[in-house]
C-alpha cells in the first residue's frame, strides 16, 4: 500500500525547485553565449577592423542571442536578489521595498539593453 506524502508547498520546496531549474537554464544560456562570443572573437581576430565587427554584430540572429543573454542575466540577478532578501531581511516592508527597487532597476536595464541591441 502506498501512502501519500504531505509536502508543504512553501517557497523553498516547489518554487525553489522551479527557480533552481530556471536558474540552471539561464546559466547554460549565459555560458553558451560567452563561449560563442569568445569563439567569434578568436575567429575574427584581435586585428579585425570596425566594419568586420559591425557586420558580425548587426546580424538578426546575434541580436536575438544577445537579447536572450540579456534576459538570462536579468533573471539570474532577480533570483539572486530575491534569495538574498529572503535570507537576510526579516522585515516584510524592507524586503518588499528592496525587491521593488531591484525589479524596477532590472526592468530599466532590460529596456535599455533592448534599445542598445535593436538601435532604438
Amino acid at each position: 500500500m502506498v501512502r501519500q506524502l504531505n509536502i508543504m508547498k512553501s517557497k523553498f520546496s516547489i518554487l525553489g525547485c522551479y527557480e533552481w531549474l530556471l536558474e540552471s537554464a539561464t546559466a547554460l544560456i549565459i555560458v553558451s553565449y560567452m563561449y560563442f562570443m569568445t569563439y567569434a572573437f578568436m575567429k575574427l581576430g584581435v586585428g579585425a577592423n570596425y566594419q568586420a565587427w559591425q557586420s558580425f554584430l548587426q546580424g538578426r540572429w546575434i541580436s536575438y542571442a544577445s537579447l536572450l543573454f540579456l534576459f538570462s542575466a536579468c533573471w539570474q540577478s532577480w533570483i539572486g536578489m530575491e534569495e538574498i532578501t529572503w535570507r537576510y531581511f526579516s522585515s516584510n516592508l524592507a524586503r518588499n521595498i528592496l525587491l521593488s527597487l531591484v525589479g524596477a532597476a532590472l526592468i530599466f536595464y532590460f529596456a535599455w539593453g533592448v534599445a542598445i541591441i535593436w538601435g532604438f
